[in-house]
């Protein structure tokens, strides 16, 4: 059972990031939800679910709000969950993911931390590809 509560609202997080829906990532979480984007060469510190938010609401603008998790090849980026990791008891997830974008494919890992009862995340942390984040902060100047 608590497997598939974590797996669910893990693909609810994944798809809600894909779909630049606010509300439905701020549903996937604690209401003291931290936020981590990793490697710390790129200077951004953590975040709350505010500040998430907020870099959601600008990812969506610099592209044009077109969803992420599309099948579409004409509405890219898309986004898919390439593997699930789960460790139930320390109640975390690790995913590695995969981005596409208008200048190629992206891969990053994130991993979720849930709550004891596994219907909110309360921490996520995503390591990226420095090279290609930089490219996408640069598109949300």
């Amino acid at each position: 059972m608590a497997r598939e509560q974590q797996k669910d609202l893990a693909q609810k997080f994944v798809e809600a990031q894909g779909k630049w829906d606010t509300s439905a990532i701020e549903a996937t979480l604690a209401s003291d939800a931290k936020h981590d984007l990793l490697p710390a060469s790129l200077g951004v510190g953590q975040k709350d679910n505010a500040g998430k938010l907020e870099v959601t609401k600008k990812m969506a603008s610099a592209h044009g709000e077109k969803p992420v998790n599309v099948s579409n090849s004409q509405l890219t980026p898309h986004i898919k969950i390439l593997q699930n990791i789960q460790d139930v008891e320390k109640r975390k997830a690790a995913l590695f993911i995969e981005k596409e974008y208008d200048f190629g494919a992206v891969q990053s890992f994130l991993v979720l931390n849930f709550n004891e009862s596994n219907d909110k995340i309360t921490h996520t942390v995503e390591f990226v590809n420095a090279e290609a984040q930089k490219k996408l902060m640069a598109k949300m100047q």
